[in-house]
């Protein structure tokens, strides 16, 4: 008896035994990871990103840029394409001095420029011609200073040789190596990696690393912010362009496909949103940019910003910076469209985004169905869906729905083939067959009640912007006209009807002007 209780006492000490040795291993493997993982993170050694470098940095020290084989006219070129591009209210980009050298020349810029723009522009001057690269005409020095803190600690007092391999396919990084040849990769949205085997120059050796350094570079990739997400196969985004869409276009546009862009910085659209860099890529683009209502326009690089990642979700960066993205589209004067679903469209800058994220769309289905459900019962209905929305200049508002017909006939389109050709160009996707219902409210009437008056009719899509004619008439022959906001820079309603008071007693001679806003922004205020 006593033997079976000692033998069952000695199994259970020694079982637990062996599962307390277990956690406490494993506690001690996660604080000893975890120090380890803070250390790197304060001494740079692993998991150092731009954000970190530029927030110790010191800013003092030469910055120059040495270019060989490349002549004056292409590097003033590359400078002035770089500064529009770059130079903002928020960002201002100074032209670097050029000085020429018995191999070529030397670009000199400011020492206070910070480290990111330094490394946009070794980058910017290697890939400035979208048809040659000049990777081994390239070099540049960026001086660390002596005492250099933080993350800087480790490069204190080097003069850090910065290059781009001739084999890079990314297109959106940098190389540096120190006196000792110790070799380090920066990508732009992402770390700062070193390269444990030493590379020769203008050559990519493959990164080895121990599974620990992998493993903290995957954790640091995964926490960063709008981070430049690649496959396999990453490469610079085609800046090919296609002319084969301008066949499905007018005569005129045929015969003169004369688009007003610069073709090389298609590339750079795309690259910059893929990479997430906002400060770049609002000086590319035309504001607003207009959004299918009730969902907001983006009225300002502020709002863009703060909408990026909801605009441009971690997918479509992904698909933009993969190997099999989508080409370019030579759509005459309309500009460039990106794929042939016409996601981004570029004419001298980015004007339009026709690419709607799932969290997007979910916004615009909800926003529909409160908007459509604010209106007074009588004009619910799950088909109808709302257009636009504008005030009158007397107070009153008016805004459109439209539904589908049952059933499509060629007799009831109202789209002309301009607009079918391009049907990205439409704020929101029509068939060409829909009904469109105006609702008038008289100033301060209850919106939530029945407007004043309602009229059916027609909006014409047409013309080589696929600018919008509204058109509607009512069962008196009453008529209320009015055009495009997206492209008239006063827009106004003009009114037929014969006899009546308040909003519709003008003749068809005179008009209101009309603001666009937003339906549900007036019931909530």
């Amino acid at each position: 008896m006593n033997d079976i209780l000692i033998e069952r006492i000695t199994e259970f000490v020694f079982n637990h035994m062996v599962f307390a040795m277990v956690v406490l291993f494993l506690i001690l493997f996660i604080i000893n990871k975890t120090c380890r993982y803070y250390w790197n993170v304060y001494t740079g050694r692993w998991i150092t990103t731009m954000n970190h470098l530029l927030k110790d940095e010191m800013r003092a020290g030469k910055r120059i840029i040495y270019v060989e084989m490349m002549s004056r006219e292409q590097i003033d070129r590359a400078i002035e394409s770089f500064i529009e591009m770059y130079d903002s209210d928020e960002l201002h980009v100074e032209r670097p001095d050029i000085e020429e050298t018995a191999t070529g020349y030397m670009l000199t810029l400011k020492n206070s420029t910070t480290y990111d723009l330094f490394c946009y522009w070794v980058n910017y001057i290697v890939y400035s011609d979208e048809k040659k690269r000049f990777n081994k005409n390239v070099s540049a020095l960026y001086e660390v200073p002596a005492d250099a803190e933080g993350v800087w600690r480790q490069f204190a007092g080097e003069r850090l040789r910065f290059y781009i391999p001739e084999a890079d396919n990314e297109c959106d990084n940098v190389y540096f190596s120190t006196h000792d040849n110790r070799h380090f990769k920066q990508e732009f949205a992402g770390p700062l990696i070193p390269l444990d085997v030493a590379v020769k120059k203008h050559s990519i050796v493959p990164i080895v690393m121990s599974l620990e350094v992998v493993a903290v570079v995957a954790g640091s990739v995964f926490v960063l912010n709008r981070q430049c997400s690649r496959g396999g196969e990453s490469e610079l985004d085609s800046t090919f362009v296609e002319d084969s869409a301008v066949q499905a276009l007018d005569k005129e546009t045929v015969n003169e496909p004369y688009v007003p862009a610069d073709t090389a910085k298609l590339g750079w659209v795309t690259r910059l949103i893929a990479c997430g860099n906002t400060k770049a890529l609002v000086s590319m683009m035309d504001f607003p940019i207009r959004r299918k209502y009730p969902l907001h326009d983006i009225k300002d690089a502020g709002e863009f910003k703060q909408r990026f990642d909801e605009i441009f979700d971690k997918g479509f960066r992904e698909r933009v910076a993969r190997k099999e993205s989508a080409k370019w589209y030579n759509h005459g004067y309309r500009g460039y469209c990106y794929g042939k679903s016409g996601d981004l469209w570029v004419y001298e800058k980015l004007y339009l985004i026709d690419y709607y994220s799932p969290q997007e769309q979910s916004r615009y289905l909800q926003l529909v169905k409160k908007e459509m459900g604010s209106l007074h019962e009588s004009l619910g209905g799950k088909e109808w869906r709302p257009y636009c929305c504008f005030k009158v200049d007397n107070g009153g508002i008016v805004r459109v729905d439209y539904a589908q017909r049952k059933e499509y006939s060629a007799r009831n389109a109202h789209i002309d083939k301009q607009a079918q050709a391009v049907p990205q160009l439409q704020p929101i996707k029509l068939r060409g067959d829909e009904v469109f219902r105006m609702s008038l409210y008289s100033k301060g009437s209850d919106l939530h009640g029945m407007p004043r008056r309602i009229m059916y009719g027609k909006v014409v899509i047409g013309g080589s912007l696929s600018s919008r004619d509204h058109q509607f008439v009512d069962e008196d022959g009453n008529t209320v006209t009015f055009g495009d906001p997206f492209y008239d820079d006063e827009l106004m309603l003009f009114t037929g009807a014969h006899d009546g008071n308040g909003l519709f007693e003008q003749r068809h001679t005179d008009g209101y002007k009309l603001t666009p806003c937003y339906w549900l922004d007036l019931i909530n205020l």
